[in-house]
């Protein structure tokens, strides 16, 4: 009885963590747009006229920015979003080399990226789609110690 208990207990927590590396990698391709948005942003940089345009400082008092001020916080800020999204993609290229080896790797960019529903990724593949599952389930499991090592999941 004890261990149906613990067993059901492991595979709903097992769900979870899936969930977990379904949810990063779904928005691999989000992250990847942003990215070149950003980019484009940092070489077009126009300046933001908006309520930005003042800054309240300890006296309480406005302090009016040069327009070259607030271009260079504009420029800033959108090189550390460049940033922080390089290293999000860095990280999940990373943990997805890791498996590029495995039988049904390809599932991972069909499903996710491409969105391809499990009937047609059971076409490509030549089987079922019950054993689509049992390899997302496969390749999902495999990809769950590199997605903890690479920070992208926790438990």
């Amino acid at each position: 009885m004890m261990m149906r208990i613990t067993r059901r207990i492991n595979k709903m927590e097992q769900k979870v963590v899936f969930k977990k590396i379904e949810d990063v990698l779904y928005a691999y391709p989000k992250y990847q747009n942003r990215l070149k948005e950003e980019q484009k942003h940092l070489t077009n940089v126009e300046l933001e006229k908006s309520y930005r345009l003042k800054e309240l400082n300890n006296q309480n008092c406005y302090k009016y920015k040069s327009d070259l001020e607030k271009l260079e916080e504009t420029r800033d800020r959108i090189y550390h979003n460049i940033q922080r999204y390089e290293e999000i993609l860095f990280r999940i290229n990373e943990a997805l080399d890791m498996v590029k080896g495995h039988k049904y790797y390809d599932f991972i960019p069909m499903k996710y990226f491409n969105k391809m529903t499990y009937e047609y990724i059971a076409e490509k593949f030549d089987i079922n789609v019950s054993s689509v599952y049992k390899a997302k389930n496969k390749i999902l499991g495999s990809l769950e110690i590199h997605f903890l090592a690479q920070k992208l999941i926790c438990y």
